[in-house]
């Protein structure tokens, strides 16, 4: 009888820890808080963060690449590119020295330990910097290459991760007049809890249970 009141309390307590972490929101806007997007574990898309995204820092690089060549190395694995010409391509630049129009980032952890999270950055380039971003941007692919898509979005956008009907979608929006690119990164949001603008939205998001897909599977 004790040792089942025990397991009862013991679940009980669990139930209430597990509660008491998940729900609540962390939400940034400063740019001096970006690096927060590369310590949410939780991210359905860490590794196309790491590498779509401005960096925070070199550090958060260097686990990237680590990452990719310890599991091109496992038995079985997919193949990634891992050669040393391809990270020095795709290797994205650091926030710091970057004109940043826009940051937000809001996140809260699931019960089962999953995040909903937003994140947006939208960077300003000059004209030549913008064409060698949008060639590093385009140079990017995990099992797949990185999708050009001129029909989603209100801009032409590159993809690694598209799903219409609301788990995850990340991509790269370019706004080819204004020279600004925007690095757009949501999962298990709806539509009506979104803090991004609708314009740099998928067209048809929250719509239709379309197509998808994730380029690092």
């Amino acid at each position: 009888m004790k040792r089942a009141f025990a397991f009862v309390l013991a679940v009980v307590l669990l139930a209430f820890f597990c509660a008491s972490c998940t729900g609540k929101v962390q939400e940034y806007s400063d740019v001096g808080d970006y690096g927060q997007l590369f310590q949410v574990n939780e991210l359905l898309c860490g590794l196309g963060c790491s590498l779509l995204f401005p960096l925070a820092s070199e550090e958060d690089f260097n686990d990237t690449v680590a990452f990719v060549e310890k599991i091109s190395d496992s038995e079985g694995a997919e193949k990634y590119p891992s050669d040393e010409a391809y990270w020095s391509m795709v290797k994205p630049p650091l926030i710091d020295g970057l004109q940043v129009q826009n940051f937000y980032l809001r996140w809260s952890i699931g019960f089962v330990g999953s995040a909903r999270a937003e994140c947006i950055v939208s960077v300003q380039y000059d004209a030549s910097s913008f064409e060698l971003e949008k060639h590093r941007i385009a140079s990017i692919r995990g099992t797949a290459p990185i999708v050009y898509d001129t029909t989603s979005f209100q801009y032409p956008a590159y993809v690694t991760a598209l799903d219409l009907y609301g788990h995850t979608n990340q991509y790269a929006l370019l706004d080819k007049e204004n020279c600004v690119i925007h690095y757009v990164h949501f999962q298990i949001v709806d539509m009506e809890n979104l803090k991004i603008k609708k314009d740099l939205l998928p067209i048809e998001y929250g719509e239709t249970d379309g197509q998808s897909y994730y380029i690092f599977e």
